[in-house]
């Protein structure tokens, strides 16, 4: 017997007039995107340090990196020249872009680190 929309613990009288408030749908929709982030990196000290030697190397010799960093839930790659590297607490590193912007971002939030 094929379901009709009488037939008990069917949802097919209501499939026709499906709503949502518009709060409902901004609220669902600022959900979803919550779930989508993901927490700040762990780095184990050794890939840590190692980072760090290639951060110092590039503040030295201005060469290019490419930097993978985490922002308010989210990952986001870089490629520039570091500038400058604070050692206040907590570390920072400026690094100048290659549309010559300059970003600063905690060094614990930094994921990898490589030659560009």
């Amino acid at each position: 017997m094929k379901p009709n929309k009488l037939t008990p613990g069917s949802n097919v009288r209501w499939e026709s007039s499906r709503m949502i408030l518009p709060e409902w749908r901004a609220k669902w929709l600022h959900h979803q995107q919550e779930s989508k982030k993901v927490d700040p990196p762990m780095l184990d000290e050794q890939i840590f340090v190692e980072y760090f030697d290639l951060i110092q190397a590039s503040e030295l010799d201005k060469s290019l990196l490419i930097i993978e960093y985490w922002e308010e839930g989210f990952y986001y790659e870089i490629t520039g020249a570091i500038v400058r590297i604070s050692r206040q607490q907590p570390m920072n590193i400026k690094i100048e872009l290659e549309n010559s912007k300059q970003l600063t971002i905690p060094i614990e939030y930094i994921r990898y680190v490589g030659w560009a």
